[in-house]
């Protein structure tokens, strides 16, 4: 569990989920790899999509 204290004074403190102002501070170079990783996954979806091989039985 952690905490961040906010310019405002305000404490942030990450102690359970499903909470609407939960996040998560990553690096820039991270952002990078979860944004190609997303792109990649709709890739996917979508040629699945155009070929026929998403549909089940």
């Amino acid at each position: 569990m952690s905490k961040l204290r906010c310019k405002c004074g305000h404490t942030l403190a990450d102690q359970k989920d499903n909470i609407p102002f939960k996040g998560y501070i990553l690096p820039e170079i991270e952002i990078y790899n979860v944004s190609d990783v997303h792109t990649d996954n709709i890739d996917a979806l979508m040629e699945a999509e155009k070929t026929g091989k998403n549909q089940n039985g």
